[in-house]
């Protein structure tokens, strides 16, 4: 099952290695002279003019998130060979090595200089004139509740230098420092702290404070590597301190040293004004309308045509304000800045969300021609009422899975009942008059500045009948979701030509028709409606046997972003150029915020590429800026940064790869649907030792080193459960994920051989009677499904199957069937016992960087992967039927099943190495229960402990394998300014093209 979130489309995962044509590293010999040479045959003495300052380093990542590993390679000259490498990494770390590959994770933020040492023949050979910049950025996820501030450590100026300086100096010059403070704590019990700038072995010459920090000038005595640190803090009465540190790297030497930064190119953009980027997405889009497209190349053109609310920052992605900025409306709810313009309102009452409309954003149609020129008009609340209809109109159709619309729909709207209207409005009630109440236009929340300068409001109403049953807390995360949240001109969606109203909007109304501003419907109107209205629009919409969509909306855009769609050719390219009518929010005014009019590149142009060849000689020969180059030709790739051709970057994205397990699936389906024997019952995962057989024989660690690693780039990282790392303190790091690979100890639970005779042990907790059938005579034997064309995870699942059949003795025989994307999703829209599929791979990309985004469709009943599964009913849970079942019934010693949390938390302490398989219904409906309540609680940490207490429980129910987390690989141009480059983990591998910027890159005007 391939996700872009919810959305089951036919997407095939592609690990976005986005390329730039570049020149980085360039390595200049410094020549030293020996004056002797004894013994004459040394090697180490041919020539005699002989550089001992001769290594390379190879970095390719040049800006990365800390906390992830980059790799570090050491390139000694051809005619020489090092017994022993030494690594400092600039922050106090070394590694002492024989590899002259090493991987490094950078803890704190900062800038470090990476250097290396060779031991040859005896002679320390170093990289001193190509020493290693690496920038690390924050990660969003350091700040989970709010108490840490935001700072950055800039070099002001050295002995030498006050414009571009460098941190390398010889011993007795100076260096100076300032230290800022950029983002407060959010937590609003904290304040700034005292801040320093402190360097140990250096000595400190003069401090001045400033209004957001300090600056601070030290000089050095002695030669060596020092750090220089802003210690930041957030501070609270009767709490402890909260720090967050950024430190630079100093480099000082002796006279006559010769320490060079490597060389970055300073070549110009050949094709200024325009980007050229090749895209590893075959077939690319399926639709351009917001309300429905899901999937990763719809995104990214949806994201820069069309505007929505509000947006993430690009620096950190979470719940609070400051998290966002503001594009149509005039600021972002619950903000400082709302409250400073209107009066101390800062629009958010309770579970209610205003929104000002400014009056600056304007809609541009490039379709359309009045009087000798295109149309233009700006954005009225009606406008976001008729988007947010279209996008939870679709939420339950054809299934909830398929767009977008459940994102925003959980939030507004209550759950649907089952018993009316066929399940059609169900798991939403997304009748008219349900959705219509979810929002009000010029509301009693309005202030009246709103009326009288802006363009209105509209206030979203979060209640309490969704379904978490309570509030919902981050109301933001979900609004600012680009697809669903994007807003469309609802005039022009309504005019003949489009064919996209609503019914019910304006189809009595025809002067709200066309290329200018609509009203909506009246509260009479609305309610006169019929609560099947809405249904067969819904279902006319999109034709799934021929790809194709009413109206002519699929691949038409009508946008206020700062781009509009200038050219397309289906399943091969898009062209964006500047929207002429674009205007940027004036009272977004940080660096975050969409660019003024006239300053970004005006032209962009992407290929949508079926073979990557093209793309990669396109960059390789100095004219795409950006090209995906696949795992297979990481080689290339890093060949052409050693010649000076590239840099790269590397962002973790929240994206995740898993194996699901069908505890219910259909023998007969399964048995016609693959060419391989199936001699497995339909309810063989079922049974709890099983799968915690298949989740410990899963031979994570040489997955890592073969596959998800590639010439030492790591494209891929080993997560547990469902929540992503780098969601905050949400990633339970304290759980004993499985990783490693297979052992053969009996008596270790961490072991499938201790499993495999639990199985067979027939007065154990775990007795599985259907693992006994399982013989080396008589295997038993099933088929594991993938996207065909996704090879790396054919060449995962095919070491997988090996190492089951060792770790089984042969007794169990699992073979790969690849399936187009399109049938595996297809698959995944079916019911308890009717999934053809035992096994399968499934794809989650995250739509907002929050818990539930994960915890529902990989746990929750009848969820999206979970309903085909039939992971709740084949475990017994509550929630899903009341008939007894032996998986919850009663413990080993007869007394029931606990309904605590805490029980099975602590299992261990019971006497029991995982939850009682006879338990394992009960055990599941307390893991639901906990992550539901977890759910509504804002941040903090009962919320955190309440979702670690839920995935502790999900790790003892072996729910599913959780096979990797992957890292985005960003290669850039040296043209492009790597800062330019979103490494948001929410957008990872996806490109605002109005924020690239470099030199030569924006022609002038």
């Amino acid at each position: 099952m391939d996700s872009r979130a919810l959305g089951r489309v036919a997407s095939v995962l592609v690990l976005v290695v986005v390329v730039v044509v570049s020149g980085a590293v360039t390595y200049v010999a410094y020549p030293g002279t020996k004056t002797t040479c004894a013994p004459a045959n040394d090697p180490v003495c041919i020539p005699a003019a002989l550089s001992t300052d001769d290594l390379g380093l190879l970095a390719p990542l040049k800006t990365v998130q800390q906390g992830v590993p980059i790799p570090f390679t050491a390139i000694v000259p051809a005619q020489y060979r090092a017994t022993s490498f030494e690594f400092d990494f600039g922050d106090g770390t070394f590694n002492n090595t024989t590899s002259p590959t090493v991987t490094h994770a950078f803890a704190d933020p900062g800038v470090y200089i990476v250097s290396v040492s060779a031991d040859i023949n005896g002679v320390t050979h170093t990289n001193d004139h190509a020493l290693a910049e690496v920038a690390v950025a924050v990660s969003y996820a350091s700040d989970s509740l709010g108490t840490i501030p935001t700072d950055v450590l800039s070099l002001v100026s050295n002995s030498t230098a006050t414009s571009n300086p460098t941190p390398l100096l010889l011993t007795g010059e100076s260096i100076t420092f300032a230290g800022t403070y950029t983002l407060s704590p959010t937590n609003p019990l904290y304040t700034l702290g005292t801040a320093e700038i402190v360097s140990p072995g250096g000595t400190l010459t003069s401090s001045t404070n400033t209004s957001q920090g300090l600056q601070s000038t030290y000089t050095y005595a002695k030669p060596g590597t020092y750090e220089v640190t802003f210690v930041g803090s957030g501070v609270a009465a009767g709490e402890p301190t909260s720090y967050q540190n950024f430190s630079y790297t100093v480099k000082v030497g002796t006279p006559g040293a010769n320490y060079e930064l490597a060389g970055v190119s300073t070549a110009i953009d050949p094709h200024p004004g325009q980007i050229i980027s090749y895209e590893d997405y075959s077939g690319g889009a399926t639709t351009f309308d917001p309300a429905i497209d899901y999937d990763l190349a719809g995104y990214e053109v949806v994201g820069n045509v069309y505007q929505q609310l509000i947006l993430y920052n690009g620096s950190a992605a979470g719940p609070a304000p400051s998290d966002y900025v503001a594009e149509i409306a005039t600021c972002v709810p619950g903000s400082q800045q709302c409250a400073d313009l209107y009066g101390g309102n800062d629009l958010v009452q309770g579970t209610n969300y205003t929104f000002v409309i400014s009056s600056a954003p304007q809609f541009y149609d490039p379709y359309d021609v009045v009087n000798g020129v295109h149309p233009s008009w700006g954005v009225y609340p009606s406008d976001v009422l008729f988007s947010i209809l279209r996008t939870m109109g679709f939420a339950n159709e054809p299934y909830s899975a398929f767009t977008n619309g459940w994102i925003l729909s959980q939030s507004l709207l209550p759950g649907g009942n089952s018993s009316w209207d066929s399940a059609y409005h169900v798991p939403f009630n997304n009748t008219p008059q349900w959705m219509y109440a979810a929002m009000t236009i010029n509301g009693t929340d309005c202030p009246s500045i709103a009326m009288s300068q802006e363009h209105g409001c509209i206030t979203f109403h979060a209640n309490a009948s969704n379904s978490y049953g309570d509030s919902w807390p981050f109301f933001l995360e979900l609004i600012s979701d680009q697809q669903g949240g994007s807003i469309v001109p609802c005039g022009w969606f309504s005019s003949p030509a489009q064919g996209q109203g609503i019914p019910g909007w304006t189809l009595t109304n025809t002067s709200d028709q066309g290329p200018h501003p609509c009203r909506a419907p009246t509260p009479s109107q609305i309610a006169s409606m019929n609560a099947t209205s809405f249904d067969n629009w819904e279902t006319s919409y999109y034709n799934a046997v021929t790809g194709q969509y009413e109206g002519n909306t699929q691949w038409r855009m009508v946008g206020s972003g700062p781009y509009y769609l200038s050219g397309f050719q289906l399943g091969e390219s898009y062209d964006l150029g500047a929207n002429p009518a674009y205007a940027s929010n004036p009272l977004c005014t940080w660096s975050e915020c969409q660019p003024p009019a006239g300053q970004y590149v005006p032209v962009v142009h992407v290929i949508w590429e079926s073979d990557p060849t093209i793309g990669e000689q396109s960059f390789a020969s100095g004219v795409a800026d950006f090209a995906s180059f696949p795992t297979t030709d990481t080689g290339f790739m890093l060949q052409l940064i050693e010649d000076g051709k590239a840099s790269a970057l590397i962002v973790p994205s929240l994206a995740v790869n898993t194996l699901f397990f069908a505890l219910n699936f259909s023998e007969s389906a399964a048995a016609s649907y693959s060419p391989n024997p199936l001699t497995i019952p339909s309810d063989f995962f079922s049974y709890l030792g099983m799968r915690q057989f298949m989740v410990h024989a899963y031979p994570y660690a040489s997955v890592q080193s073969t596959v998800n690693t590639v010439d030492g780039i790591q494209y891929a990282f080993d997560f547990g459960g469902a929540i992503p790392d780098f969601m905050g303190d949400y990633y339970p790091h304290n759980i004993n994920w499985p990783s490693g690979n297979p052992c053969a100890n009996a008596s270790n639970p961490n072991c499938p051989a201790y499993w495999w005779a639990q199985m067979l042990n027939k007065t154990g907790p775990y007795y599985d009677p259907e693992a006994a059938n399982c013989t080396t005579a008589a295997p038993c034997r099933f088929s594991i499904y993938n996207s065909a064309g996704d090879f790396s995870e054919d060449s995962r699942i095919d070491l997988y199957a090996a190492a089951v059949a060792n770790a089984s003795g042969g007794k169990i025989q699992m073979t790969l069937v690849d399936i187009p994307a399109e049938t595996l999703g297809l698959e995944g829209t079916a019911g308890p016992g009717t999934n053809a599929l035992p096994m399968e791979t499934g794809v989650w990309y995250p739509d907002y960087p929050d818990p539930t985004d994960y915890v529902g469709i990989f746990y929750f009943p009848d969820e999206t992967f979970t309903l085909p599964e039939a992971t709740a009913e084949g475990l017994g849970s509550s929630y899903v039927t009341t008939t007894p079942n032996a998986f919850n019934s009663t413990l080993p010693n007869g007394q029931p099943c606990p309904t605590d949390v805490n029980f099975y938390v602590n299992i261990t302490a019971a006497g029991y190495s995982t939850v009682p398989q006879s338990c394992q219904g009960a055990a599941y409906d307390a893991m639901v229960g906990v992550m539901t309540l977890a759910g509504a609680l804002p941040s903090g940490p009962e919320r955190v402990l309440k979702y670690t207490q839920g995935e502790e429980i999900a790790n003892q129910l072996a729910i599913m394998i959780s096979e990797f987390q992957i890292n985005i690989v960003v290669p850039y141009a040296s043209w492009i300014n790597p800062s330019s480059v979103s490494t948001n983990v929410i957008y990872a591998g996806f490109f605002w093209w109005w924020l690239v910027n470099g030199n030569g890159v924006l022609a002038p005007s």
